[in-house]
């Protein structure tokens, strides 16, 4: 398993690590306020985002990438958790991820409050790894670079074969119902 620096500057680092399914790519940036740092795979057009840490200055990016680099879990067949950031606001993020390759989506989304919460939407197949998810969550995402409190929320979902009905409400069952504003609200 070999890594290739693919570049490095005052304000960039790069190395990339190919396999025969997948490639890795492990990037530092400088940023105002210190670096940023991401691990991706990219599996042909699509990449997903492994991990993303904040670190102060170039040597700690340094020392991140390394351990970085050691971290083969993601060249075994058994990889734990896949994420793929679907969106970033503000004070809140969505992400979707796989669990050892398979097809089931999980979801999850992290709320900064005054305290970080982050609520999990999984597969009941996966109530045993429960504590395992939450500690791959943790260490891809950088949460417990942060240093806050976090309260978690797991939710289960069941897969179905439920069809979709077309109007399931029967019309006869429907109620009007009226809203009566006095004067002082307009």
């Amino acid at each position: 398993m070999t890594w290739k620096k693919i570049a490095e500057s005052n304000d960039i680092i790069v190395f990339e690590n190919e396999t025969k399914k997948h490639k890795i790519k492990i990037e530092a940036r400088k940023r105002n306020n210190g670096w940023e740092v991401f691990k991706t795979r990219i599996d042909g057009d699509s990449s997903n985002l492994i991990s993303e840490h904040f670190i102060e200055d170039r040597k700690q990016a340094l020392k991140l990438i390394n351990r970085l680099k050691r971290d083969t879990s993601l060249f075994r067949s058994r990889q734990g958790i896949m994420l793929k950031r679907v969106y970033k606001e503000e004070f809140l993020e969505k992400w979707t991820f796989t669990i050892d390759d398979e097809n089931i989506k999980n979801f999850l989304y992290v709320k900064f409050d005054p305290h970080v919460r982050v609520d999990i939407v999984i597969h009941e197949k996966y109530v045993v790894q429960e504590k395992k998810v939450i500690e791959q969550i943790e260490e891809r995402l950088g949460l417990k670079e942060i240093g806050e409190e976090f309260l978690y929320e797991v939710y289960y979902f069941r897969r179905s074969n439920a069809v979709k009905r077309e109007n399931e409400i029967p019309v006869d069952n429907l109620v009007d119902i009226e809203f009566d504003f006095n004067e002082e609200y307009y």
